[in-house]
């Protein structure tokens, strides 16, 4: 392509998506208009609610209505269904089973009336702990007494694992969920620690960087994942060496919980990926207001321990919430956080070469592992919510998020144990926000529980990178490269709608659920330097991370139908529909001087079709077996499509050049699985539950960064220059593997354990020309005669064989003393390649295996008060976290001791 020529691939022009995506908002924000102005003069004239349950307003949880359609069955079972619909949870007496059957509830109602008919016969009754809380107990004989109109109860001891957490033992499919309490039996370090115990699920990360990027059965990066803070898409992405390519930066403070939903769907949020998603759900009112107050704090915080503090100085937060009725709810929250750098374990090493990462600065543990340079960190956000009654059937939510997060980073840390190692970190400041503005709408009818959201979410990153050459000599300053500001900055504005209907059809009861979901990124980078020099460094670093707009919408349709308790069929249809537009600018240095400045534009547009199908059976009622098949599909993102820099700027003659033709993703997955739920096992009051699943995905057209061919002329492609782009890779990349997830609870002994057994594959064959570049075969370009066509992917890390946890605890002194122990190991990992790879043998970004043992305590000396202690890594091992970055190779920190408290008023 000669200079200034642009390159236009087929599909539809970008004025005519646009025109469907304004077309698809204005309708859907003119339904939400009208729907409130007709219901608030149908329902809301008067001023007069519906009827609540006897609770009364302090119960605002418990008098929502909902719409209910449980068969007759056991009462375990309809209570954990309960939950899932009310997100009540409900804590049962220890030692007495409940073993009774619960009768059939059809209709809408209130949580309190429904949870009152499932226990109707049983003798057992209700009391509410808080909001979300419920307890049954046994009525008290006659010598309860009465104090200030209140019936007194004698202390009852109740099991600590709530019924709430059973549901993804109810779902015919992979989904996991990441409570509070996990959390803070671990307070997290690095965001991605919480993954932890999550089988199929890890992350590339290393302790540099606070941001997440999830990998779920070997997939990550570029939306491959989709990760969420309450229902928005984060999708910031910064150029790197394919690996993290795709970062949520998220206060581990405010999260409630975390759902993980892995493998295709045809569901909210699951357009434009193929591995699955992840939602981190924030902190809420009624997680913070107790029962029967209309208003509530919450205040926490940990620090570090003594010569085991391992730079925690300190983590907390304050959230205070105010609730008039069910009227008016707001929340308001502030955290901040600092931490210094670390010191790695002092037993046995963590990668194939047993590096050093000492900070010469920083002496007196020569005997106890080095202290891990650059890993400093800073973090302080706010966040707001506030949830308004518009009419009984609908209400407004508004809520916004802002984080700041300051940390250092560096390319490398090998080499930095020298003592005349000079280290150049780079600083960053991140700021990320999300706006969001939500509706729900309850009308009395089994056709209508419709969700609708607007979000906006910014994301940048300003960065400044050291002048490496500022004590050369005047006249050699302008030949050499020197600092750099610059910003990556990506926007995304989003909007959602689903519904959920309810039906019958002879035989089975139709579940149906069915929406849109329209999101929009824009990228606007800069870059400048710090002095003059003869090379433009910086525009370099700017195409690196390309400008470019990119929109993506899906429209999803699912259905579920239950026949008799024992079958359940699910079909699924997804269409997914994507447009790129940008102008990548690039340097061509095999061309002759006067025609290496080149250009390319990318306008494509394309979508495609994604079904899945589902079946499950109950052979008996305890045990489900089920089986699911489905496909993906993802588009190329803006940086993929668009790259064009160099890495001049850090004196590197690699080259990225642009890859409009770039087509998407496409995979295909088969999986089975089992559910086993039981009661009074082995004793009295006991449950197990286990949850195990069987996967296998085929990839085509996997996207990744390789050696290319460029356009050149009269030219081998023979030099020393590191010539790389994106590629479809010919060859599919393969996925299997094996998840566990078993938990056993007694109500005085607890254990859980989870297991994942995944293999990565692939021949990693492409055609390495790009932008019309000339054939690439042996006889023309010897550079190439082993690396053309069979190159592995750079940098690309192999999620670890085999990972499992084990936690075992106990509770005491009427379950306020919660203590156990918690094991990890990993089988290690490496990059995704063939035969040719990015390292050698003494640098291949091996991390080896490991096993570390945590230990935990928590405290309840009172309703409001909560005391822990966390002893990390208890023999000080040297390992690396799984997915650890192959370019920092990261370890993690040694023997870690955290105390914290919670106290709520």
């Amino acid at each position: 392509m000669q200079h200034g020529q642009r390159r236009r691939l087929p599909g539809a022009g970008k004025s005519h998506y646009r025109k469907i995506a304004e077309v698809v908002g204005i309708v859907a924000m003119l339904a939400i208009f009208v729907a409130l102005v007709g219901l608030r003069e149908a329902h809301g004239q008067s001023g007069e609610s519906r009827e609540v349950s006897e609770l009364g307003d302090n119960q605002p949880l418990a008098q929502q209505r909902y719409r209910f359609d449980l068969p007759e069955q056991s009462l375990l079972y309809s209570l954990g269904e309960f939950t899932a619909i009310t997100n009540i949870s409900v804590l049962r007496p220890d030692a007495r089973a409940i073993d009774a059957t619960a009768p059939a509830i059809s209709g809408e109602m209130t949580a309190d009336e429904a949870l009152r008919s499932l226990l109707s016969g049983t003798g057992l009754e209700i009391e509410y702990r808080n909001h979300r809380t419920a307890e049954i107990v046994e009525p008290q004989p006659a010598t309860m007494t009465s104090v200030d109109d209140q019936i007194e109860f004698s202390t009852l001891t109740v099991e600590a694992d709530r019924l709430g957490d059973d549901w993804v033992y109810h779902e015919a499919r992979s989904v996991n969920v990441i409570t509070r309490e996990q959390i803070d039996r671990h307070p997290p370090r690095h965001i991605a620690e919480i993954l932890q115990e999550t089988p199929g699920v890890n992350a590339s990360m290393n302790y540099q960087t606070p941001g997440l990027a999830l990998n779920i059965r070997g997939m990550q990066d570029f939306g491959r994942v989709n990760m969420m803070v309450d229902g928005a898409r984060q999708n910031y992405a910064i150029s790197g060496h394919q690996q993290r390519n795709g970062e949520a930066f998220i206060d581990p403070e405010f999260i409630s919980d975390v759902i993980i939903e892995k493998g295709p769907s045809a569901s909210l949020g699951s357009g434009g990926t193929l591995a699955g998603s992840a939602n981190f759900r924030t902190v809420g009112v009624d997680d913070i207001i107790a029962e029967g107050e209309e208003r509530g704090v919450r205040l926490r915080g940990s620090t570090g321990i003594g010569k085991y503090s391992q730079g925690n100085d300190y983590d907390g937060s304050v959230v205070a919430g105010f609730r008039a009725g069910n009227d008016v709810e707001l929340l308001a929250g502030y955290s901040q956080m600092r931490k210094g750098e670390f010191r790695a374990g002092s037993r046995g090493q963590y990668g194939r070469v047993n590096y050093s990462y000492s900070n010469p600065t920083n002496k007196g543990y020569e005997n106890e592992g080095d202290l891990v340079a650059i890993t400093r960190q800073e973090r302080r956000s706010g966040l707001l919510k506030g949830g308004f009654r518009l009419t009984d059937t609908q209400r407004l939510s508004l809520s916004a998020l802002r984080s700041e997060f300051e940390f250092d980073t560096a390319s490398s840390s090998l080499g930095y144990s020298h003592p005349d190692a000079d280290i150049f970190p780079t600083s960053n400041k991140v700021e990320t926000s999300t706006f969001s503005i939500g509706h729900e709408w309850r009308p009395d009818s089994d056709w209508l529980a419709l969700d609708t959201r607007l979000y906006y979410v910014d994301t940048r990153n300003d960065q400044e990178y050291p002048d490496r050459f500022e004590d050369l000599p005047d006249f050699a300053k302008p030949l050499m490269p020197g600092g750099f500001n610059s910003r990556t900055r990506t926007e995304t504005y989003g909007i959602t709608a689903e519904n959920n209907a309810r039906f019958t059809i002879p035989g089975f009861d139709v579940t149906w659920n069915y929406g849109f979901d329209i999101s929009k990124d824009e990228t606007s980078p800069r870059a400048s330097g710090s002095r003059e020099t003869n090379t433009d460094y910086a525009s370099g670093l700017e195409r690196m991370n390309p400008e470019g707009e990119r929109w993506l919408s899906n429209v999803f349709n699912s259905l579920s139908l239950e026949h008799n308790e024992w079958l359940t069929l699910q079909a699924g249809l997804r269409y997914d529909h994507y447009e790129l537009t940008g102008e990548a600018e690039y340097e061509n240095p095999l061309l002759p001087a006067g025609q290496r400045e080149q250009s390319a534009e990318a306008e494509s547009s394309q979508g495609a079709f994604s079904p899945n199908l589902g079946i499950a059976i109950k052979p008996f009622e305890p045990w489900q077996l089920y089986a699911n098949w489905g496909k993906s599909w993802r588009p190329p993102t803006i940086t993929q499509a668009l790259a064009g820099g160099d890495h001049l700027y850090v004196n590197d003659r690699t080259r990225v050049f642009p890859s409009p033709d770039l087509g998407p993703e496409r995979s295909e997955t088969w999986e089975v699985g089992s559910n086993l739920m039981f009661d009074d096992l082995f004793l009295d009051g006991d449950r197990l539950r286990a949850k195990v699943s069987y996967f296998t995905t085929r990839t085509e057209d996997f996207m990744g960064m390789a050696g290319i061919c460029p356009p050149r002329t009269n030219q081998l492609c023979r030099t020393s220059l590191q010539l790389v782009g994106f590629v479809n890779v010919e060859s599919p990349v393969d996925s299997e593997g094996f998840e566990v997830e078993l938990s056993y609870d007694t109500g005085r002994v607890y254990g859980r354990a989870s297991y994942t057994d995944t293999e990565m594959s692939s021949n990693l064959v492409y055609d390495a020309n790009t932008l019309g570049g000339n054939s690439c075969s042996p006889s023309n370009n010897p550079r190439y005669d082993t690396t053309c066509n069979r190159v592995g992917l750079f940098y690309y890390p192999l999620p670890p064989r085999q990972v499992y946890t084990l936690q075992l605890g106990t509770r005491a002194f009427n379950q306020r003393l919660d203590v156990g122990l918690r094991h990890r190991y990993s089988s290690g990992h490496k990059q995704l390649r063939s035969d040719v790879g990015v390292y050698n043998s003494t640098r291949d970004g091996t991390i080896q295996p490991y096993n570390v043992t945590d230990f935990y305590a928590v405290y309840t000396p009172t309703e409001n008060l909560r005391l822990n202690l966390t002893v990390d890594n208890l023999r000080d091992e040297a390992y690396g976290i799984p997915m650890g970055d192959v370019q920092v190779l990261s370890p993690s920190p040694g023997r870690t001791v955290i105390a914290g408290a919670e106290y709520r008023f």
